[in-house]
């Protein structure tokens, strides 16, 4: 079970359960002295007539130059507030492509049962299969405890974007639609961050990596969940993660053996490349030679493969 705690109570989570019992003068009062307080004010307002059902319904990936739609995000903003905040049961009633409800999990079921009969190279350990379909279903990892206090969740709040961000603040939002192309994000409004800590809310930095390759022209957006903003910053979850494989602590974070997957690939491979072709090459034609002969094997297994496709 993975936990995610505060080390202190949120002050508009209270606010949140005690609004109804508060007088009109009160909730007046307090939207006039903070912002977020009135921001909720509003946010309840539509929550009480905003028909949410329509999240449920296929979201086409937009364009590259459309904006964003306010109209969604202010829906699963109130779709937030009717589950008191709670994200995870927000997830589970999205269901469909937010989860992984909609997969055939018999039929991956009946694909593992047959990559379990292949034994991994030798010196190569063997894949721990149910935990990796556990992750699959459940996501990751499954076990751990992570705690951050709100100072340090309102210090990144404020921690100004870095200059790079800036620059590249026209190919940070390109980079974002590209990948809700292939994923399924969740807007807010950025104030509800105040309510969602009580719940365990880490927040990580955007960074952006500026290629310099000529082959990798744009960009690269990335999650920071390591770097922090001060000496008092805790809400570095990377920093609260055991190392792999750790005795006992599997379900935190299991044994990693890079490249194993890869090397039961090449040995499955194995059988259709003329080994002694390449040793040979390698000595006459140079990688040049080398190449082409290891490219013959995947041509051969990709048409292999669409001859078995069905019409």
């Amino acid at each position: 079970m993975t936990i995610a705690k505060t080390t202190v109570i949120a002050p508009r989570e209270i606010l949140h359960f005690s609004w109804e019992f508060l007088t009109s003068q009160e909730k007046s009062l307090l939207c006039s002295l903070h912002p977020a307080t009135r921001s909720y004010s509003r946010l309840r307002l539509v929550a009480s007539s905003a028909a949410i059902h329509h999240l449920l319904e296929p979201r086409p990936a937009p364009a590259p130059d459309e904006p964003t739609d306010k109209t969604r995000v202010a829906r699963m903003a109130a779709a937030l507030l009717r589950f008191n905040f709670n994200y995870g049961n927000l997830i589970r009633w999205l269901k469909g492509p937010y989860t992984y409800n909609h997969r055939d999990w018999t039929a991956l079921q009946d694909c593992i049962k047959i990559v379990e009969n292949v034994p991994p190279p030798p010196g190569w350990p063997k894949v721990n299969l149910p935990r990796a379909m556990k992750v699959l279903q459940q996501g990751c990892p499954l076990a751990g405890h992570y705690h951050c206090s709100f100072d340090s969740v309102l210090q990144r709040n404020l921690h100004p974007p870095s200059k790079d961000l800036q620059k590249e603040a026209k190919s940070v939002d390109k980079c974002l639609r590209k990948e809700e192309k292939l994923s399924y994000h969740i807007l807010l409004p950025r104030f509800l961050f105040r309510f969602l800590f009580l719940l365990g809310l880490h927040l990580a930095l955007f960074r952006i990596l500026v290629a310099y390759k000529n082959d990798d022209p744009d960009p690269r957006l990335c999650v920071d969940p390591t770097s922090t903003v001060s000496k008092m910053d805790n809400g570095n979850v990377n920093a609260q993660i055991t190392d792999p494989g750790a005795p006992g602590r599997h379900d935190e974070n299991p044994p990693i053996y890079y490249g194993a997957a890869f090397m039961r690939q090449l040995v499955w491979l194995g059988s259709g490349i003329n080994w002694g072709g390449i040793r040979a090459c390698g000595l006459v034609g140079g990688a040049s030679r080398c190449s082409k002969v290891i490219a013959g094997v995947f041509r051969r297994m990709f048409t292999a493969t669409r001859s078995k496709a069905p019409n």
